[in-house]
């Protein structure tokens, strides 16, 4: 493999022990280097939701096409456009996006694409 993929992981904020439990791990684990997509799942338990499964999916269309040349197969060519989340509002920014810096260092979420971005929020723009 050419790098460490990201890990995700999902929780739902109504789940107070495990939700405290599951932020402070990617938390953690981005101040390490460690590449983790950490999303709050609002006014939900610990159940599987819509939201946790369709932010899934594109999880892993994007980490299974990164990757197709370690199965012998062609990469898909498609723009690395990077974004940024903010886990208290949801909200979604550019990489490059000037008010990224408004946004507390540890509220800040990286998000490889825009297919993820839009799985795991709503555009600020």
């Amino acid at each position: 493999m050419k790098d460490i993929p990201q890990g995700l992981v999902t929780c739902g904020d109504a789940d107070a022990q495990r939700y405290v439990l599951g932020r402070d791990f990617a938390r953690a684990c981005l101040k390490t280097g460690i590449p983790i997509l950490w999303k709050t799942i609002p006014n939900s338990a610990h159940e599987v939701t819509e939201s946790s499964l369709k932010l899934a999916r594109a999880f892993l269309t994007h980490w299974h096409n990164h990757y197709l040349d370690d199965l012998g197969l062609s990469p898909l060519s498609k723009p690395n456009e990077t974004f940024i989340g903010n886990d208290a509002t949801e909200l979604f920014y550019p990489a490059n996006d000037p008010q990224i810096k408004n946004i507390p260092e540890e509220d800040r979420i990286p998000l490889p694409s825009k297919d993820i971005a839009q799985a795991w929020g709503k555009s600020a723009h």
